[in-house]
């Protein structure tokens, strides 16, 4: 997870499909809008990514990725899938008039004008790091994997949804097949069925706009920030029937997983509330009493000397300081509290969506009162590596 405006570390998970000779099932080769093998598994896999795009957030949800997800570099907690502007313009014309030559391809290509060197093909990725899920080159990237994960629990949820939607394209076009004769005319078919469901969930935008958060609202994705939230779609009716259909979790599987990963992140969110008060009582407070004692040593020695107008200046140094303190304490009254009323609650889930909501809020409260402190006390008498030491300093 990330200092406040700082890079937190997560992983690219690069995944393709390939047949058995070894083929690149998502090379789009150069005519990718009449590259009818690469546009069904491409528009296949996202209209998976659409209609489970709640089990993907579920997939990488924990503690420390919600801090990432949707600062700095990372992509948001919505998820959707970057397919560049090349793509773009092929699919909203395969919607309409199925497989057709690209035109104007021309104009993704750089010449530079020199004689020595040819002209290159411009590059139609994702660049602002802002897709969760965008397609490169020959694959897709899931980009919202933490980097404490496991990828097994992402790869296993992508699998299986893609795997489920092959399954359910096979048997739309077989069913036409009865009336219809010309697989690929039913193959155009289906896909260009599914172009509405592709079109909702394909975003070549900038993930952090609050644009793109009402847009994606209005479009009906999922948006769940925390990891309570996010975890409930492992346990739902379609989670249910999707995992359990592809024989990869049953019902029991999932509820314990569900159960274990909830368990963890109150634990998790539970050490850093332990963590946060030992260290602000031992280490902060006593920092901040011990500069405290200096500058009224300070004050009295002045005050002795009759230099009151340098005295009075001292107690400008003293008044930040004891507000901050004060704020620190009462900070730390309020994150005791939150959490004995959240581990009052019996029922797994809700208690964790207390720690989520109630409690873990109140750390960047003391967190802010710490900053402040950090700046004001003798820096002698800090007793913790400050930031820019932690960061900056070899």
């Amino acid at each position: 997870k990330p200092f406040a405006g700082l890079n937190g570390n997560g992983k690219h998970n690069n995944w393709s499909l390939a047949a058995s000779n070894g083929k690149n099932l998502l090379h789009p080769g150069k005519e990718p809008g009449m590259n009818l093998q690469f546009l069904t598994f491409f528009i296949n896999v996202i209209k998976a990514i659409n209609d489970n795009n709640d089990l993907l957030r579920a997939a990488i949800a924990s503690e420390g990725n919600d801090h990432r997800l949707g600062a700095n570099e990372a992509p948001p907690a919505i998820i959707s899938v970057f397919t560049g502007s090349l793509l773009e313009e092929i699919l909203t014309k395969f919607k309409s008039e199925g497989l057709t030559p690209h035109v104007g391809q021309e104009t993704n290509m750089i010449d530079l004008k020199l004689t020595k060197i040819a002209t290159i093909e411009r590059d139609q990725t994702d660049r602002n790091r802002t897709s969760p899920f965008p397609f490169v080159d020959n694959r897709f990237e899931f980009r919202a994997v933490g980097g404490s994960a496991n990828c097994a629990m992402p790869m296993t949820v992508l699998n299986t949804i893609v795997a489920s939607q092959l399954q359910a394209f096979k048997t739309e076009v077989d069913s036409r097949n009865v009336h219809n004769p010309n697989t690929e005319e039913n193959i155009v078919a289906v896909l260009q069925g599914y172009m509405e469901d592709v079109e909702r969930i394909v975003f070549n935008g900038d993930g952090y706009s609050e644009a793109w958060e009402k847009e994606a609202m209005a479009r009906g994705l999922s948006n769940n920030k925390t990891t309570p939230v996010a975890l409930k779609a492992m346990i739902s009716e379609k989670s249910k029937e999707v995992f359990g259909n592809q024989h990869v979790f049953n019902e029991n599987e999932l509820q314990s997983r569900y159960e274990v990963l909830i368990e963890n992140y109150v634990n998790k969110v539970g050490i850093e509330a332990d963590l946060l008060e030992e260290m602000s009582r031992t280490f902060i407070l006593p920092a901040a009493n011990e500069h405290l004692k200096q500058l009224g040593q300070t004050y009295r020695n002045l005050s002795d000397m009759g230099l009151k107008d340098q005295a009075q200046r001292v107690v400008a140094q003293v008044i930040p300081i004891t507000d901050s303190t004060e704020k620190l304490s009462k900070g730390l009254e309020q994150l005791i509290e939150a959490r004995s009323t959240a581990d009052s609650i019996n029922e797994a889930g809700r208690k964790a969506e207390a720690y989520a909501d109630q409690v873990k809020p109140l750390f960047a409260d003391v967190r802010a009162s710490i900053d402040r402190l950090e700046g004001l006390v003798d820096d002698k008498i800090w007793p913790v590596p400050k930031y820019r030491e932690l960061l900056f300093l070899r």
